[in-house]
């Protein structure tokens, strides 16, 4: 019968080994979550189908990473959650699989995505609950970006003149300085690592202002005229987030920021003209992510701004424009 000593050395060197196959595993998870920091949060973006016609639809993933395994949600703008389970497989690359959150939902699938910097992206397959059938499409994940709102100062008039004329044409923007020292307006900047990224201007327009804004309707539409008359209407005019960062969140932390701005000033509704280029409202998944309403097209509400060289418009055709407005509201 063995002594109380040898049973005591054997559980001592049982404890070692296993902190010791503890240790290396966790030092091996750290070193893969070193070379391959997936975790984080993502703006995401899929293709899916709405109504029979494709789309690309916007939703917000939260990963975490254990070494090789990442797991984690994603939230769609409708509220919907799903479940992602994958693991880091050869030099950078992730496949998993996805299911539904909700226990009505028999949604399920798998996806495979690249390391790219910050971005993942790849491709997602699987069964789709909504229209009762198998699709797929691209899957990619935009690492959000870190960034600081703050108040537009006159020193950073140049830098917004300067990527909104490669945005939206040389002239389009030239209010900055008045907005700026208006009391009665919304200039911000984001800030990413001490550079501004983008901007958003907006104000509190005055009463009977929304006439003439939205100078092609006869008759507006009850929330806007009321707050029209009140002095309480207020107008998002410009957004612009520089290209090598769009797609990061930095648009919708600027939307957000100038919303609660406005409210602070008054405002009951907002209204927004958001530029038409072709077929495509290039902020049209922030509209729909703040819950705004289109009301009217207007083909010519830049036209003979454009074609009379008052801006530089970067999708003029033939010295003709080419693009249009969509104005949208939203009651506060």
């Amino acid at each position: 019968m063995p002594e109380v000593s040898d049973i005591g050395a054997g559980v001592i060197g049982g404890l070692i080994v296993a902190f010791l196959i503890w240790s290396f595993t966790w030092l091996k998870q750290q070193y893969e979550s070193k070379k391959f920091p997936v975790w984080g949060e993502y703006i995401t973006y899929f293709e899916d189908i709405e109504s029979g016609q494709p789309v690309t639809a916007t939703s917000i993933s939260k990963l975490e990473q254990k070494g090789l395994r990442v797991f984690g949600k994603t939230t769609q703008t409708d509220g919907r959650t799903w479940n992602l389970n994958g693991n880091i497989v050869g030099p950078g690359h992730i496949a998993g699989v996805y299911s539904a959150d909700a226990d009505y939902d028999e949604g399920v699938g798998s996806f495979y995505l690249k390391v790219n910097g910050d971005n993942l992206e790849g491709m997602w397959s699987g069964y789709d609950h909504e229209n009762k059938s198998t699709a797929s499409g691209r899957y990619i994940f935009r690492k959000k970006a870190s960034i600081s709102i703050l108040t537009a100062r006159n020193e950073d008039i140049t830098s917004i003149l300067d990527f909104s004329s490669h945005l939206f044409g040389e002239g389009y923007v030239d209010d900055v300085r008045n907005l700026i020292n208006d009391k009665k307006a919304v200039a911000l900047v984001a800030v990413e690592n001490g550079d501004i990224v983008g901007f958003i201007l907006g104000k509190l327009c005055m009463r009977d202002e929304a006439k003439i804004l939205v100078n092609s309707l006869e008759k507006l539409p009850a929330d806007l005229e009321n707050s029209d008359k009140e002095g309480t209407l207020g107008i998002i005019k410009t957004l612009g987030v520089t290209s090598s960062r769009q797609g990061h969140g930095i648009g919708e932390a600027l939307f957000s920021s100038a919303e609660s701005r406005l409210k602070k000033l008054g405002a009951k509704t907002i209204i927004i003209p958001a530029w038409k280029n072709g077929n495509i409202v290039n902020i049209d998944g922030l509209l729909k992510h703040f819950s705004y309403n289109h009301f009217l097209s207007d083909s010519d509400y830049w036209k003979g701004n454009c074609e009379n060289g008052k801006f530089r418009c970067p999708s003029k055709s033939g010295g003709k424009c080419v693009c249009s407005v969509e104005f949208y509201k939203k009651s506060l």
